[in-house]
């Protein structure tokens, strides 16, 4: 314990991580006390007002509580060479011996889980064993282990040279400083994981890190405002992550993170969309932008002039309580590249079909090829520009609301006029109802001939376009016979053949593979049947 601990020092009680916020006496108690904030809220008992007098601020409302500098199991941490020799070349905790006891269970928690996903591996002593030789070490995961310091300078150089990929998370490095002082001896490192730590806010930049090119700073409340400082030092940074910083509004940053071409925000608090363009549009290379988990319910065009992300290529969007359609068509403006969006778990996506969602979603949006994972085919964006132009034909007094709507009839043909140069058929036509059953396992002539002489209630059943993926046509069936969309199923087509009562008793049974073929490769026709058969059943 050093003898008066600095202010931002970390610490460990428990394995319950803190940070020193106040160092000194309460009035009526006697010795020194420790004003810590907590990482997890949890644990604190007050914000740093006590007794009516305020000793500390936290950064998070009620994360603070007191200690005392002596309290049994607090830890201050150890160096890095420390946590990695006893990790990787069998330190301390085996004695230094070259072969491993036995084959113990040991504990591992996936650093991108936030904490939250934990396996159980067997063998890592044999694994230590292989990657002793810390020279040879490529990658390092100290996630959790109480690193605080960078040791004596230059013995990280010295001992583990080759480092590309390391994983600091969730430990008790108190600055950007000490942060630094590690990455710069790892000339070869080039990803960096800093997740669940906290640090001291950040007034000039750090020492250089010029060989990192990644950086993951999740859940460690980086304030956006520190962004040009560490951008200064990290000059070569193309991927950066900041989700769960509980950030609310972004600034612009002029001159700032250039070479950036991935950010992450997701798990954040920001709501307004025009205000977030505005602060990104100062990224030159951005193409790849995660919002998933914010708050954005609507997004509005683009006023004129306005700053966009012209480069922006994908975009997620999931798990945001967007729920107005005109926010699609104004995304269609601001990102005029845009080739793939996730939208999944949104109010739009939640109720109604999902399959016309998605046809009104690649009808909005005219240079999407992958929504929601999924890629879109040139038949399947003809049959939902059809699609789209039919929606809006329906209210022929509110076309003017959609941008698309003229170049998408001067393209395909109003629905009254039918598709440019009459070769198409209208999208209606191109429709084919298909009915929909579960069998307790692969359908066969026999089983199918007496599924439709059942004197049972009309079949579930459903018009499909053709070009609909088989990835789309399996969440089709599985929600219409009410049967959970995670469900592992098989689906068969079933059509009666053309020879009538023939060989194989006039069916035509097909197992459907390939998620994103489309379903006009079955031949399926008006009547025919799609059979789930669900694993295990």
């Amino acid at each position: 314990m050093p003898p008066t601990p600095a202010l931002g020092t970390r610490l460990s009680l428990s394995n319950q991580l803190c940070t020193i916020a106040y160092v000194g006496p309460i009035p009526g108690t006697s010795g020194t006390w420790l004003g810590v904030e907590w990482d997890d809220p949890a644990r604190g008992k007050h914000d740093g007002l006590h007794g009516g007098v305020r000793y500390f601020t936290c950064r998070v409302k009620g994360a603070g509580s007191f200690l005392r500098p002596g309290a049994v199991g607090l830890s201050y941490g150890r160096t890095f060479l420390s946590a990695l020799v006893d990790k990787y070349a069998g330190g301390p905790s085996n004695g230094g011996s070259q072969e491993p006891a036995k084959e113990e269970k040991e504990t591992v928690v996936l650093g991108s889980s936030h904490g939250l996903i934990e396996v159980e591996a067997v063998g890592m002593a044999k694994v230590r064993l292989k990657l002793g030789r810390l020279d040879r070490l490529r990658d390092a995961s100290l996630d959790g282990e109480g690193v605080a310091s960078a040791g004596e300078a230059g013995e990280v150089q010295l001992r583990c040279p080759n480092l590309r990929t390391l994983d600091l998370s969730k430990n008790l490095l108190p600055s950007w400083e000490v942060v630094a002082l590690i990455v710069r001896q790892l000339e070869m490192l080039d990803s960096l994981s800093l997740n669940q730590n906290r640090f001291l806010p950040l007034t000039v930049p750090p020492a250089p890190m010029p060989s990192l090119t990644q950086l993951q700073a999740n859940d460690t409340l980086l304030p956006w405002s520190s962004l040009p400082f560490l951008s200064s030092a990290l000059p070569n940074l193309q991927i950066l992550q900041m989700g769960y910083n509980r950030l609310s509004q972004l600034s612009p940053l002029p001159g700032a993170l250039q070479e950036v071409a991935s950010l992450n925000l997701e798990g954040n608090a920001l709501s307004s969309w025009e205000s977030t363009i505005l602060a990104l549009s100062s990224l030159p290379k951005l193409t790849r932008l995660i919002l998933a988990s914010n708050n954005f319910s609507h997004i509005p065009f683009p006023p004129s002039g306005s700053s966009s992300l012209p480069n922006l290529a994908y975009l997620s969007l999931a798990s945001n309580p967007l729920s107005n359609w005109e926010s699609i068509s104004a995304l269609n403006a601001w990102l005029p590249s845009l080739a793939g969006l996730s939208i999944v778990r949104t109010p739009l996506l939640s109720t109604g079909d999902v399959h016309s969602a998605r046809s009104l979603l690649i009808g909005r949006l005219q240079s999407l090829t992958v929504l929601n994972g999924t890629p879109i085919t040139r038949a399947e964006r003809n049959d939902a520009e059809r699609f789209y132009v039919s929606f809006v034909a329906r209210e022929p007094g509110r076309a003017g609301e959609h941008p698309r709507w003229k170049e998408l009839c001067e393209k395909h043909g109003t629905p009254a006029q039918g598709p440019k140069g009459g070769k198409g058929d209208l999208l209606a036509a191109r429709l084919v109802m298909l009915n929909f059953a579960q069998l307790p396992k692969a359908p066969t002539p026999e089983s199918m001939s007496s599924l439709i002489a059942a004197p049972a209630p009309a079949p579930a059943s459903a018009r499909m376009l053709p070009s609909m993926p088989l990835k789309q046509v399996r969440i089709k069936v599985l929600k219409t016979l009410k049967l959970p969309l995670k469900s592992r199923a098989g689906l068969w087509a079933c059509s009666k053949a053309d020879t009538g009562e023939g060989e194989g008793g006039g069916w035509v049974l097909e197992e459907m593979r390939g998620e994103g073929t489309e379903l006009e490769r079955w031949a399926l026709r008006e009547g025919d049947w799609l059979v789930v058969v669900l694993d295990g059943a």
